[in-house]
């Protein structure tokens, strides 16, 4: 019984298919197929029930599926230890960051991840979103996180999280229980609203200003800008719920959910790269995990 078999198990079964498998592991349909064969053989029980629509997992899969799961885990554990304490070369990787996600919890994921790997050294890099797919291309970093998935089919996109967009605003803004409609009349009308740079957010504008009257919009680049002038109690902004979820907790900043027009919205976060390398990986499940548990 090979590790490859069982991770292309365990991915068929997570992905629902064999296609997304296939690009999952950037490997062939073909290579998936006789890998999920060898390991029924060598097993000598069928794992998947296949019909044309999907593919379930027979009994005996269903009680192979945990210990895949925990084999490879540890096998993974395993190997990251030996890498840890070995007395190889420092294993250099560049990491191309969206602005907007400097002063989320990402920074914290990436520090962490250095302290548990020491061997590990990463170059940080601040770029834009739709600047950062040329720098994969180019092989100038290794991965890529931003706030876009690539439309180059050589890149592998992998979403980690999505949030609405909200509209926010400091907590002494408005005092006392109001309709939002109320609230964002009153808003509108007494302060300027700022805008992030954010692709496509110009139809939920439109619906807005459908509605209410916007006197004083502006659009700035930086939507960590928008957040410290919203809390300098400058204006109100529309941000992505993640960039302000520490202050939302603290009581330091409300926001207005204007359903349905914010779910039509949402600030999606991707993590991008060409291949999954030896190197690479380690780093790639460390930050799932950490999207996973919600931090």
């Amino acid at each position: 019984m090979e590790l490859k078999w069982l991770k292309t198990f365990v991915t068929v079964y997570e992905c629902g298919n064999f296609r997304v498998a296939a690009e999952r592991l950037f490997i062939s349909q073909p290579s998936i197929s006789v890998h999920i064969k060898l390991l029924e053989e060598d097993l000598k029980v069928p794992l998947f029930v296949r019909n044309h629509t999907q593919i379930q997992l027979t009994r005996e899969g269903e009680y192979f599926y945990p210990l895949a799961k925990e084999i490879l885990e540890k096998a993974n554990e395993n190997k990251q230890l030996l890498l840890t304490y070995s007395n190889s070369e420092k294993i250099q990787l560049s990491i191309a960051l969206s602005p907007i996600l400097v002063t989320t919890k990402l920074p914290e994921i990436l520090y962490e991840f250095m302290s548990h790997f020491t061997n590990y050294e990463l170059d940080i890099v601040i770029e834009e979103s739709h600047d950062i797919d040329a720098l994969i291309r180019l092989q100038t970093v290794h991965l890529a996180i931003g706030t876009s998935n690539s439309k180059f089919k050589d890149i592998h996109g992998e979403k980690l999280q999505t949030s609405p967009l909200v509209l926010t605003y400091p907590s002494s803004f408005i005092e006392g229980d109001k309709k939002i409609s109320i609230i964002l009349s009153e808003l509108l009308k007494d302060y300027p609203m700022f805008v992030g740079y954010l692709e496509g957010i110009e139809p939920l504008l439109m619906l807005i200003e459908q509605e209410h009257k916007i006197t004083r919009k502006n659009t700035i680049k930086e939507s960590n800008i928008v957040k410290q002038l919203v809390l300098g109690g400058l204006g109100i902004g529309f941000l992505p719920k993640f960039l302000i979820e520490e202050e939302l907790a603290e009581g330091r900043l409300k926001i207005l959910e204007l359903k349905p027009h914010m779910h039509l919205f949402p600030v999606e976060i991707y993590m991008k790269h060409v291949r999954e390398s030896e190197q690479l990986l380690p780093l790639l499940n460390f930050i799932r995990e950490k999207y996973n548990s919600n931090f």
